[in-house]
Formats: C-alpha cells, sequence, structure tokens
C-alpha cells in the first residue's frame, strides 16, 4: 500500500492511498504467485462504474507513476503544498521534474541516493567528489550533524545538495532540495516531519485496525482502507480539537499532565542521546531504520521481553 498523507502543523491526514502487487511481466511467478496458485486465486466479476473499478488498474502501475497521480489529485483538490519530503526511494530527477510541471510554486527535500553529475560553476562534479572536498566541514551544534552544502544543477534542475553526517565517523548522506535558500537546520526541520507517516501506519495499526481485513474481495479491501482512513482522520480532529479549545476546568490537571510531559520528554532526549553515541561508535549504525524500527515495536511485549533477555544474557557473561 501507497500513501499519500498531509500535515498541516499539527494532525497527518491521509489524502491517498493505493495498493500494488508483483509485475504480471515475470517469467516466474506472475503478480508473485506459483502456477498453481494463480489458477486457484478467487475471481470475482466487477461493475465497471463502481469506485472499486477504478482503483483495480493502479495494482499494475509503477508506485513512481502512482505518486506523481496522487500529487495531481491534491493538487487539483487545491490542497496547500509547500513541501513534499521522500525518502531515497522516490527521490530521481525524472520525478522531481514531474512535480514541479504539476506546481511550480511547491518544494521538494528527499533523501538521494545516486553518484550524479551536478553542474557547478560551469564545472561538472559527482555528488561522491564533493564529499571528497577539503573544504572545512559546517556543524549544526543543535542538530549534531556535519554538512557540506552545494547549489548548482542536476539534470536541469536547481537544487540546493547537503551531504550530512552525524558525528565525525558518521556515514555520509545526501539530501535535496528545490529550495536553494533554505539553510541546513530549516531543511532539517522541516524534512523531520516525514516521521509522522511512520507514526500514522503504527497508529492507523493499532486503533482502527489498518490492515486487519481478512476479506479475499478487492472491492472489500478498498472500502475497509478507506473507512479506516476516515476513522483516523476523525479521531486526529477530535483530537486536535481537544488539545486547542478552552474548556471549564481547564487547570485541573494540569499539574500532573505537565509532569507527564516532562517526564516523557526527558526520557525521549536519553533515547535520542543514547542513539546518536551509537551512530557514532558504530559506523554501520543505520539512525533511520533504528528509529523507525523503535516506532513500529515500541507496544509489542514480546520486543520488549527479547530485549529484556538480551540484557539478562550480557549481564550473565560479564
Amino acid at each position: 500500500m501507497l500513501v499519500a498523507g498531509y500535515w498541516n502543523g499539527s494532525i497527518f491526514i491521509p489524502v491517498d492511498f493505493s495498493f500494488h502487487r508483483e509485475s504480471k511481466k515475470r517469467k516466474v511467478g506472475k503478480y508473485g504467485l506459483t502456477s498453481k496458485e494463480s489458477r486457484n486465486q478467487k475471481k470475482h466479476k466487477r461493475d465497471n462504474l463502481l469506485p472499486a473499478a477504478k482503483r483495480f488498474p493502479e495494482l499494475n502501475m509503477k508506485k513512481s507513476d502512482m505518486v506523481i497521480q496522487m500529487f495531481k489529485r491534491v493538487n487539483q483538490r487545491r490542497i496547500h503544498v509547500d513541501y513534499i519530503l521522500i525518502d531515497s526511494w522516490f527521490t530521481t530527477m525524472e520525478l522531481i521534474s514531474k512535480f514541479l510541471s504539476i506546481n511550480k510554486n511547491v518544494h521538494i527535500i528527499g533523501m538521494y541516493k545516486y553518484n550524479s553529475k551536478v553542474e557547478m560553476d560551469n564545472k561538472e562534479f559527482t555528488i561522491k567528489q564533493l564529499r571528497s572536498i577539503k573544504t572545512k566541514l559546517k556543524r549544526s551544534r543543535k542538530h549534531k550533524f556535519y554538512y557540506h552544502d552545494f547549489i548548482g544543477k542536476i539534470d536541469g534542475v536547481d537544487v540546493k545538495i547537503f551531504i550530512t553526517k552525524r558525528g565525525r565517523n558518521g556515514a555520509w548522506h545526501t539530501i535535496l532540495s528545490t529550495n536553494t535558500s533554505l539553510g541546513f537546520v530549516r531543511m532539517i526541520e522541516i524534512y523531520h516531519t516525514r516521521w509522522t507517516i511512520e507514526v500514522f501506519f503504527k497508529e492507523a495499526k493499532q486503533l482502527p485496525g489498518l490492515e486487519k481485513n481478512q476479506s479475499t474481495n478487492f472491492d472489500v479491501q478498498i472500502a475497509q482502507t478507506t473507512i479506516t482512513m476516515i476513522q483516523y482522520l476523525l479521531i486526529s480532529l477530535k483530537f486536535g480539537q481537544q488539545a486547542y479549545e478552552t474548556l471549564n476546568g481547564l487547570f485541573k490537571d494540569m499539574k500532573q499532565e505537565y509532569i507527564e510531559h516532562k517526564l516523557n520528554e526527558r526520557i525521549l532526549m536519553a533515547i535520542v542521546e543514547i542513539l546518536a553515541v551509537l551512530d557514532f561508535l558504530i559506523s554501520d549504525f543505520d539512525l533511520d531504520d533504528t528509529i523507525s524500527k523503535l516506532i513500529d515495536y515500541a507496544d509489542d511485549p514480546q520486543f520488549i521481553k527479547n530485549i529484556q533477555n538480551m540484557i539478562n544474557i550480557y549481564k550473565s557473561t560479564a
């Protein structure tokens, strides 16, 4: 499932989604199914006037093409978008050019994994060459990053390139932005917003039951997912109203809530510090992947139990 979401500054709003399956062009395992599985697959006649009938062709679309279709629909609905935030899988110059052709006023920020040629001052450099430039590294004390930043063109598109690493021994990562006036600290703060979609997946699975439908009918899957998105949206809007509106007895539980908030904040900061140290000490430590796993499994009792067992084994060995 591919999901497009909108962050309005306080809540995450799911605005579009699509389902995808394995390629039918594979010689072995067409659609990811064996010949026997394909023969036994449930067949269903679908009325072409139903909304699900329009969704069915999306199963065979490339996700990169679907992302463009989603943004077109967002643009048609006149949803104002300042930045499109994407991970390295979607950050290609072809996609960026298509985004800008739909709305030239939008900016894109994304992790970039290609060693493209960058045109600067009528000279060409690769991303790898830019990493090895012997200029003094800039430092963000706030986010504990070292970085280089460059302004140039990749495939004719003006971009600002941030080549960053956390700590002196961290792994290099490249982030692109089409906003060439954007500073590093502001760029990181904006890009951190992309984590809201990871939180959405976790909460939508736990609360409204996203992906819990056991039906083998495609139309039912579309309907159930749509209902789940609406439920999540209503829950988010209700939370937003309760968080900001003034109510009688506003100060009744404020002291206890303040204490709990500060404690949670201190625990979170301790976790961030531990992850930063691990990123500094271990060369191949993937910080983003680790944070994603912590979000996914934080409420899983078995996950916590396994960690405790590992700690006990470590203590007994020591």
